[in-house]
Formats: C-alpha cells, structure tokens, sequence
C-alpha cells in the first residue's frame, strides 16, 4: 500500500478528487501540469473525461490513486467529501453550502431536464435571453428553437 498524500490547500496539489455520491464514479482533476503529463503518458486511450476530468469507476479508483502516489502526485481531496454539496453538472463543483455561496440553478427548459448548474456553467441563449444548460439552449434549443 502506498501513502497517499494530501493537502488542505487546492493550490499546492496536483490533483483534486471529488467522488460523486450517487453515480458510483470518481472525478480526478488534473491541476498541475504534472497532473496532465501523468496522464498523458500513463492513461489508455479509451479513458473518459468530462469537463477536463478523468471519469473512473470506484471498483478502479484506489488503484489509479496508488499509481499517482507511487509517482509523487500530492491530492486535493476537499473537505466535504464525507458529506457532499450540491455539485454543479458542468464544473463539478460545489454550488452550496460554506464554500461557495451561489445558487443553484436547475435548468428544466425540456420537460426531462434536471441538471444543476452553477451561475459561471450556465448558458444565456443569444436570441430570447433565456438560461439554462449548454445541452438545453445549444443542442436542444429548448427555449426559443434558436438556442
């Protein structure tokens, strides 16, 4: 087993891992440059990214973890992770609670949408002022049928 090592500061690590509670996935931002090398070279092809993060399973996440920390990688694992926020469906942030005061805005322009998003992911459609997600404005043009 290696030793993971982590800090409280976002600034000082290589990687921040955010585990998402209800899909049974792990998200690993790369925040160095480092961070991006390691994964350039160690990451097979078919690897998932959302928004700039690695996407993996938790049954494959502590073996991704122990590779990073075999090669020095230094985590930001932030503080709410036994009791997460709200995380915005575009950045994966947190969009409530003591770390960031923003609402959260939950899109619903097509009837099936749920997605939260944060005020910085949010889309305003050009044409009828609308705001809601980047799928419901510019793919699916939900709003006014311009997106």
């Amino acid at each position: 087993m290696i030793d993971i090592v982590a800090t409280l500061t976002r600034s000082e690590a290589d990687i921040q891992v955010v585990h998402d509670t209800y899909g049974g996935m792990r998200y690993f931002k790369p925040l160095s440059e480092r961070a991006h090398e390691w994964m350039d070279e160690n990451l097979a092809d078919e690897s998932t990214f959302l928004h700039g993060e690695l996407v993996v399973e938790l049954r494959y996440a502590d073996d991704l973890m122990e590779g990073l920390a075999s090669d020095g990688m230094v985590f930001f694992v932030p503080q709410w992770m036994d009791n997460p926020p709200a995380l915005c469906d575009g950045c994966h942030e947190p969009i409530e609670g003591d770390a960031l005061d923003e609402p959260i805005l939950k899109c619903g322009l097509a009837s099936w949408c749920v997605t939260q998003i944060c005020e910085n992911c949010a889309v305003k459609c050009e044409q009828c002022e609308t705001t809601g997600c980047q799928s419901c404005i510019i793919t699916m043009k939900a709003c006014c049928g311009k997106g």
